[in-house]
């Protein structure tokens, strides 16, 4: 149960309509415990009709380990965008899929490649994947299949195995530059890639396959889109290459203090302190460094 006394004195500019921010490494420190100073945040812009979204990369079965379901957030885009609930009601409001011949095409160049991949279900239930391991690397692979290892099972070699559908592919390796690029070249037309880094060990490099036109950013346009609200009324903060497309697409942006050193050039950079991360970021916008604030 989210208790928190509010009097947050918020340092609001008039044009903002939608927060958004990313949520682990975010708005969910490494210690897995949110900052009291955001909840009151959260409360207060709830009071002002400023609609709470968190934006991330984790399945609705991993989000509802850490975020109650009294949290203080209006919406959730969650997979990296292929899902949207209606964080109140607990309610799916939208989800996106892979067509079959697209994940077969994808399918046959991870296995060409000899890439380690891992293949999800449909929202809301994909938290349940299929996986084929060519090689062990230094990466996290083997850490993640624990983890699930009550919704895993191996990939079977056909299509016909994966009749309940599809999400997204996540291909894991280590951190190699050269390696997502030819990914990049090689399936950058037929789906969207995205590049993260791994909530486990914080160096494996994790690429999402998703379908066309899927990601954070997408996920976010299309809850404008039901709102009525404008992009320009909207500020996202994030920090990690997942979140580039999403940051890319605000009115206003910025990143965490540990964010990736090219993210930094792009964006400005905040910090939480003991006032929380999402005050440090409010004053930000509201008194901008450079051209991108409201």
């Amino acid at each position: 149960m989210i208790n928190i006394t509010d009097n947050a004195n918020l340092p609001i500019r008039p044009k903002l309509s939608m927060l958004i921010t990313d949520l682990d490494g975010t708005l969910l420190p490494r210690d897995q415990r949110f900052h009291d100073r955001d909840i009151q945040v959260l409360n207060e812009l709830g009071r002002m009709g400023i609609k709470r979204v968190i934006a991330t990369g984790r399945n609705l079965h991993s989000l509802r380990k850490v975020v109650p379901t009294d949290f203080p957030v209006d919406h959730i885009v969650f997979s990296s965008g292929a899902g949207i609930m209606d964080w109140p009601q607990q309610r799916l409001i939208y989800q996106a899929g892979m067509a079959l011949g697209r994940t077969k095409e994808i399918m046959q160049v991870l296995d060409r490649r000899r890439w380690n991949h891992m293949i999800h279900r449909r929202v809301p239930h994909n938290h349940w994947f299929w996986y084929r391991r060519f090689m062990n690397e230094k990466s996290d692979f083997s850490l993640r299949l624990r983890r699930y290892r009550g919704f895993a099972c191996m990939r079977p070699q056909s299509l016909n195995g994966l009749g309940v559908g599809v999400s997204q592919f996540i291909v894991i390796m280590p951190p190699l530059r050269n390696r997502l690029n030819r990914l990049r070249c090689i399936l950058g037309s037929r789906c969207h890639v995205i590049r993260a880094t791994s909530p486990l060990d914080n160096r494996s490099m994790w690429i999402e396959l998703m379908p066309r036109g899927v990601s954070k950013a997408s996920g976010i346009e299309e809850l404008c889109r039901r709102l009525g609200i404008t992009r320009k009324a909207t500020a996202a903060l994030g920090n990690d290459y997942n979140d580039l497309d999403m940051l890319r697409s605000m009115g206003s942006a910025a990143v965490t203090w540990d964010a990736p050193e090219e993210m930094h050039r792009e964006f400005p950079a905040v910090g939480a302190g003991r006032e929380g991360i999402l005050n440090a970021f409010l004053c930000d916008i509201n008194h901008p460094r450079s051209g991108n604030g409201l």
